[in-house]
């Protein structure tokens, strides 16, 4: 997991995308509509960039970099719903008819290079980390000032090498042959990191407003608490933003209603061959223990074999095969109404003050819901890896933008969600026009409030 700590170190580049944005807004009296989904995009594209890999995209400001092109390019198609995409998923035979043309090609090749000069500075500059600290080590017996100078170096180093992907390589230097990771496997955690460490939190923080623009007294009242905090700097601010109470509930809520990833897939792989896992509710089984929930139900049914005389009972469980997909149902989880009420589809962040006790049988990682998937702090194996890196950035930047900003929303414009893997929004009327988040924004002066 990403750690809290690494998380504040990584403020300052988190605070300035999210100032640079800011910047964007700025004008007298109302402002133009604003698609938010656009800008957080590339802002948080930027964040990654920097505290990922020590790279500056610089999105929000310059359109030709090369590298924020190519991917771009690669993840376009993510960003499209086919149902050839959906079939791919479920059928692996499938994958060999992907598009594949030049553009794409040339994308991949793009990322490889720069990729590659990446890891390169990085493994040249632990390296470099390595031979002082030796150095020093070495040197120690001479003096405690030697000591303390491998001490400091640890201590300093600068920001540069600090980020994931140095992080990654000083371990797998660091690691015995066996365990290190081979070149390509290093490379393709760039592609993972800028793909989960920035789709997903451009899209809570764009649905985290689009809650907030349609509750205009809720956001009055984030406004209050985060005008409250002062503009404190360095880690008396981050603690303060990370404690502010109000603007947690709402970061709650909002990724509770509207969780960037709707639904998710895992593969049983488990040691035993067969085994039953147990639900809450009776599951429609057929006779012979298959699942309807599980696509190997259904290949009877495909082969004629299945009908209106198939025996069917009720479990009190999933029987799965090793190999079985199934489903994780996060946001059909986030909004039952047995769990959280029956205003569980309304963004209501004071019932974080009191959470119905059914919420507690939710083993989610983060606030007894699915949004980061389940586990523990400690045991979140299959959960989302930079969970805390992505709540302390939603937090700054919903720092930055809503202490002097003002979302509101069209009352003629009707937003719906399209999802393929991130849930993304739409204009219902406008459905051609791809995924948008048009809001209206207006600073608002300190005597407003």
């Amino acid at each position: 997991q990403t750690s809290t700590a690494r998380s504040r170190r990584r403020k300052n580049g988190k605070n300035s995308e999210g100032e640079k944005y800011e910047e964007k807004t700025k004008g007298d009296g109302e402002l133009p509509t604003v698609d938010v989904l656009s800008w957080l995009g590339r802002a948080t594209l930027d964040v990654i960039g920097e505290a990922g890999f020590g790279y500056r995209f610089d999105a929000l400001t310059d359109t030709t970099n090369e590298l924020a092109s190519a991917f771009g390019i690669i993840f376009s198609t993510a960003r499209k719903f086919r149902v050839m995409t959906i079939l791919q998923v479920w059928f692996p035979l499938l994958r060999r008819f992907r598009r594949n043309n030049q553009t794409m090609r040339d994308a991949h090749a793009t990322m490889r290079r720069i990729g590659m000069q990446l890891v390169q500075e990085r493994r040249a500059l632990v390296e470099a980390e390595l031979a002082s600290l030796s150095s020093a080590s070495t040197d120690s017996h001479d003096g405690n000032d030697r000591g303390n100078e491998a001490e400091r170096i640890e201590g300093d180093r600068t920001v540069l090498g600090r980020d994931i992907l140095s992080v990654l390589i000083r371990s797998n230097v660091s690691s015995t042959p066996s365990q290190q990771l081979s070149l390509p496997e290093v490379l393709s955690q760039i592609s993972t990191f800028l793909a989960a460490g920035h789709e997903t939190t451009a899209s809570a923080l764009t649905w985290t407003l689009y809650a907030l623009a349609r509750a205009p007294g809720e956001q009055r009242r984030v406004r209050r608490a985060l005008r409250a905090l002062g503009r404190a700097e360095g880690a008396e601010l981050m603690a303060a933003i990370e404690r502010e109470s109000v603007l947690d509930r709402a970061v709650k809520e909002a990724l509770r209603l509207h969780a960037p990833v709707g639904s998710t897939m895992r593969t049983y792989v488990g040691k035993q061959a067969e085994v039953v896992v147990p639900v809450s509710r009776g599951v429609r089984v057929r006779a012979e223990g298959r699942s309807w929930l599980s696509w190997r139900a259904w290949v009877p049914f495909w082969k004629g074999e299945g009908g209106g005389g198939t025996a069917w009972t009720v479990e009190r469980g999933v029987r799965l095969r090793r190999g079985d997909i199934i489903t994780i149902p996060i946001q059909a989880v986030n909004r039952c109404p047995e769990i959280w009420g029956e205003d569980a589809k309304e963004f209501r962040p004071d019932r974080w003050l009191d959470p119905p006790a059914t919420a507690s049988a939710v083993q989610g990682l983060y606030a007894h819901t699915l949004t980061f998937l389940n586990g523990t702090p400690v045991d979140g194996n299959r959960a989302c890896i930079g969970y805390r890196f992505a709540l302390t950035e939603i937090k700054i930047f919903l720092y930055v933008l809503l202490r002097d900003i003002e979302f509101t929303m069209d009352e003629d414009v009707v937003i719906e969600k399209r999802v393929n893997v991130v849930t993304r929004p739409f204009v219902k009327s406008a459905p051609g026009s791809g995924n948008q988040m048009p809001l209206r924004i207006r600073r608002v002066l300190e005597d407003e409030e």
